[in-house]
């Protein structure tokens, strides 16, 4: 991805912190999302790893974690340190923040 910039202030925006099905409906009205992986780690026994993500928007940062169905990116080396991503859905419990919906 050449020319890409970081979308600043994404981390502590109302789509970061809304309930996750609020969250994703508002990803598909944004343009595209991008932060970059300043951390990946991987955790967890051999056969079942998890890899813990810290992201940042250019403004502020927060540890994730990747998806395990999408731990191939890593393997294959796709999803590297420093790599500059796009976000298209989120998954997690419910969190609201003040300003969402419920």
């Amino acid at each position: 991805m050449a020319n890409v910039r970081l979308t600043k202030g994404f981390i502590g925006s109302q789509v970061f912190w809304c309930s996750v099905p609020e969250a994703n409906e508002m990803l598909q009205t944004l343009p595209p999302t991008y932060v970059q992986v300043l951390s990946l780690k991987k955790d967890g026994p051999p056969d079942r790893p998890r890899y813990p993500l810290v992201i940042s928007d250019g403004e502020r940062f927060t540890h994730v974690m990747l998806h395990a169905s999408q731990n191939n990116l890593v393997e294959k080396q796709y999803l590297r340190k420093f790599s500059v991503i796009s976000i298209l859905k989120m998954t997690a419990g419910d969190r609201p923040a003040p300003g969402c919906h419920k």
